[in-house]
């Protein structure tokens, strides 16, 4: 499959997880290894193969005393790992004492810490520890360097040392394997990555349009399915072309089950003033003693939504026994122990 004819495609399997991002990674792989567009094939890839160490020079960073750095303009530009931007460094932070210094031209990558192996194109700046520029001799263009690099420090990043934080070294830094074509196929390849990653930008502009259409359409069908919910009205739930995350639609459930519209009502049930009435005569003398403070009646803006005509708005202390109280676990010994850390959040599922 030709790369045109993989983005002809690119509708059958938008849905995938990451699809755009998938797309990026394969443009860039194809640029670094010579196949992205067919004359840049003109020799052998393993005959224009060089190691990057022979095409570059590295600068390590290094980051000045604590107390160098201001956010006043003072002094040079300083870029830790922290100012890296989608392309460029941000300028955030400067030092009174640089030590080492990226030039524009050079390629920035991040060489410790969870982001290892990130990249941004640089600007004059000093480089604190966690960064490295990447200068290339006149055999390569800044934008090529950069472009190949994506990938290989991808999988570097994946397999870099140190558990805590990645790490990657000045010998595989150096170590790294670079297809390089001639100045002239290098611009070529550029331009066409450039033109690759507009036309990516727009496939997920486009998806994100659509998602958030997607998003409106759910929450509308739910809505109506909410407000008459019945057998007949399922199909706002069902779309062909657009799925109610199962999230919302237990939330929606919940919601109709609370409102008294899940079911159908039983004219014969109990009312529910009733059966307060009821729940009020059958407290024990404690129980009456906790609830003998009285509260002022229910206000109209707390009454959400119309129920049932059986049915009635209550306190929880109408209906329920509330124990707040704590206990001595060693008086307890046979017991489960809960703590707010065992459930968890939003659904009161017990964890264990």
């Amino acid at each position: 499959m030709t790369l045109n004819t993989f983005f002809e495609k690119f509708n059958t399997f938008a849905d995938a997880p990451d699809a755009v991002a998938k797309m990026r990674e394969l443009v860039l792989e194809l640029a670094a290894t010579g196949r992205l567009i067919p004359k840049a094939l003109e020799h052998p890839v393993e005959e224009d193969t060089r190691m990057m160490g022979e095409l570059v020079e590295l600068v390590m960073g290094q980051a000045p005393a604590g107390d160098e750095y201001n956010t006043e303009g003072r002094g040079t530009l300083f870029v830790k790992v922290g100012e890296f931007g989608p392309l460029y460094p941000r300028e955030e932070v400067w030092t009174t004492n640089p030590l080492k210094f990226a030039k524009k031209g050079d390629v920035l990558v991040c060489v410790v810490g969870a982001t290892v192996g990130k990249l941004n194109l640089a600007i004059d700046c000093a480089i604190g520890r966690s960064a490295a520029a990447i200068r290339p001799s006149s055999a390569l263009d800044t934008r090529f360097l950069y472009y190949s690099l994506i990938p290989y420090t991808l999988r570097l990043r994946r397999n870099s040392r140190g558990s805590a934080q990645g790490v990657i070294g000045k010998a595989e830094l150096n170590a790294m394997s670079l297809w390089v074509p001639s100045r002239k196929v290098q611009k070529r390849i550029v331009a066409k990555v450039d033109e690759l990653m507009t036309l990516c930008d727009q496939l997920e502009t486009q998806q994100q349009e659509r998602d958030t259409r997607h998003a409106d359409l759910a929450r509308a069908s739910l809505a109506r399915f909410a407000a008459a919910p019945t057998p007949a009205n399922l199909h706002f739930l069902f779309h062909k072309s657009y799925a109610i995350p199962p999230a919302d639609l237990r939330k929606s459930i919940l919601t109709l089950a609370a409102q008294g519209k899940l079911v159908p009502q039983d004219p014969n049930d109990e009312p529910a003033g009733e059966l307060l009435e009821r729940l009020a005569r059958e407290l024990t003398p404690e129980q009456r003693r906790s609830q003998a403070a009285p509260l002022s009646p229910l206000p109209a803006e707390s009454l959400q939504y119309e129920v049932p005509d059986s049915w009635t708005w209550a306190r929880f202390r109408d209906v329920a026994i509330i124990a707040s109280n704590l206990v001595k676990p060693d008086e307890f010994l046979d017991f489960i122990h809960l703590a707010p850390d065992n459930i968890e959040k939003g659904n009161g599922v017990l964890l264990p």
